[in-house]
């Protein structure tokens, strides 16, 4: 077992809550994206490209490139366009951030610091009156292939039905040091009575030509005013390609939470059933992914 004797964190956002909100009432304001989003904009974000990326004649992009071109631009569109929003409704707007610290950074049961190093990571989001959210989230990482750092902006939209909501993310997995894994994750799920239940759609995983499906289920558990238990069970199927390193396999958390005001402290125990495959170089067998993590996180 991996005992991480720092602390290690899940913000309160997108990454692990969805945002509440109500529908948009299209109607007049719909026609503010005309106005908001002009030629000039898409021309000016070309612009920017051509500058941050230049690329000689008779080079040709490769496919991955064009894939992270297009990635930014799309998101970089859908922002001002969720600005516009913002702009002409008539309800307040909610600004949050988040920063923890931690022993380490576990993604799907899935070390991303090897174990062995702590972690800082935030959150900075801005959510519309209609339950539209734009936000960026950044943590340090030292898998190997990936180090430096982490930066996954996403936008999400969530819906109130009486005591259930519904919501959907695009996020947009980057690394510093390893463009090739950059990685577009699309969401849908639901939340209701402490449950949150959800599955996400990979279509290339790190860079890997296959695609992969992730599911999940949470229950939040209030035990008192300032403790809540939290169990989670994910499955995470590969596609055929990426189970040459590894099966499809299943994680699983136990937490426990403590909050107080703008603070939340974690403690959780997390485990899966992951098998490598000769296909890497190493014997058939279970990994060690067990680990029993503390984290602390202060809301802003």
């Amino acid at each position: 077992m991996h005992i991480s004797a720092s602390v290690q964190f899940r913000t309160h956002s997108i990454r692990g809550v969805a945002q509440s909100g109500s529908a948009l009432d299209l109607g007049s304001s719909g026609r503010r994206f005309e106005s908001c989003l002009p030629d000039q904009l898409t021309n000016a974000l070309d612009n920017i490209l051509k500058t941050c990326f230049p690329i000689g004649e008779g080079i040709n992009r490769n496919v991955q490139f064009q894939k992270e071109i297009f990635m930014f631009k799309h998101l970089a569109l859908a922002a001002a366009a969720l600005c516009c929003v913002a702009m002409s409704a008539q309800v307040q707007a909610q600004p949050a951030a988040s920063v923890t610290v931690a022993s380490d950074y576990s993604w799907r049961g899935i070390s991303f610091n090897n174990y062995s190093g702590a972690a800082v990571q935030g959150d900075m989001n801005y959510t519309t009156g209609y339950g539209l959210t734009a936000g960026a989230w950044v943590g340090n990482i030292a898998m190997a292939g990936f180090g430096g750092y982490e930066f996954d902006p996403y936008l999400n939209y969530a819906h109130n039905f009486g005591d259930i909501q519904v919501y959907g993310t695009f996020m947009w997995y980057t690394f510093a040091r390893s463009a090739v894994a950059n990685t577009l994750e699309t969401t849908a799920g639901v939340k209701m009575f402490g449950a949150n239940i959800s599955a996400s759609w990979i279509p290339q995983y790190f860079g890997a030509d296959t695609s992969s499906m992730y599911y999940q289920g949470n229950y939040a558990y209030q035990i008192n005013d300032k403790f809540w238990f939290v169990p989670q069970v994910g499955y995470t199927n590969m596609g055929e390609a990426i189970q040459t390193l590894w099966d499809s396999y299943f994680h699983y958390k136990l937490g426990l939470q403590y909050r107080q005001d703008k603070y939340t402290m974690e403690m959780f125990y997390s485990e899966t059933n992951r098998n490598l495959n000769n296909a890497v170089g190493t014997s058939n067998g279970k990994t060690q992914d067990d680990a029993m993590i503390v984290s602390l996180t202060m809301q802003m």
